[in-house]
């Protein structure tokens, strides 16, 4: 699971050689508008692999120690519990893991746990150190935080805080690729629609030529939904219908 940000998998570049031209503020479409194509683009491959390709940091994300996320790991509720007499140790010996809300994990800035048993009274925060001599090892690829033993907070809600960077601190090629194609896929067409009202018979962009009436956009469209995708299916993305 993840939020997305900002980042561009693609650049100005890689749309230039795919496409045969060097885009300014004369061509059409612009060097601006190539930009903000390859921003659109780069949100369309987050929401299809639901995954941030760039890094993001987060600020004191809380996490709860509570019996009812264990699940059938740890089958009873709080009252239960309580009415057997069992304690935070017991349920470490059961339960003594949960996942960060993002992943992967690159790095761990600071993680906390709240030493207040009561509610009622104010938060109190206390540093934990990560490593299997401290407090907590994480399994970052996944951004899961295993307890050592050494902490065991009261159960409840906002026993945990983390503050960490997740993401990926390179764009896997294959992922530029279909950023790359994604905004080639853009540029035809709009140069399809102007080539259907343009009193201008033939329109090209690099290699790629397209003829009054924009039957050749259509051809180098189902030429591009094709890499598209193949790629999708090499990503292991379900099968969206591209138009």
């Amino acid at each position: 699971m993840n939020d997305f940000g900002t980042a561009l998998y693609t650049t100005e570049a890689n749309v230039s050689a795919i496409t045969g031209t060097n885009y300014g503020t004369a061509t059409t479409p612009t060097s601006t508008q190539i930009s903000t194509f390859i921003d659109w683009a780069s949100r369309e491959v987050d929401m299809y692999t639901d995954t941030y390709f760039g890094t993001a940091l987060v600020t004191q994300e809380v996490q709860d120690f509570d019996v009812n996320k264990a699940g059938a790991d740890f089958p009873w509720g709080n009252g239960m519990m309580q009415s057997q007499g069992r304690t935070a140790s017991d349920y470490y010996l059961t339960q003594n893991s949960f996942r960060l809300n993002n992943w992967p994990v690159i790095s761990i800035g600071t993680a906390e746990y709240n030493t207040t048993y009561n509610a009622s009274n104010a938060e109190s925060w206390t540093v934990m150190t990560e490593g299997t001599g401290g407090d907590f090892i994480a399994n970052k690829d996944i951004g899961k935080i295993i307890l050592t033993g050494n902490v065991i907070p009261a159960l409840g809600y906002r026993r945990f805080r983390f503050t960490y960077v997740h993401g990926h601190t390179s764009v896997p090629k294959t992922i530029e690729r279909l950023t790359t194609l994604l905004v080639a896929k853009e540029i035809v067409s709009l140069k399809q629609s102007a080539s259907n009202i343009s009193t201008i018979d033939d329109i090209r962009i690099g290699p790629i030529a397209i003829g009054k009436g924009g039957s050749s956009a259509i051809y180098n469209l189902r030429s591009i939904n094709s890499e598209i995708e193949s790629l999708m299916t090499k990503i292991g993305i379900n099968k969206v219908e591209l138009i």
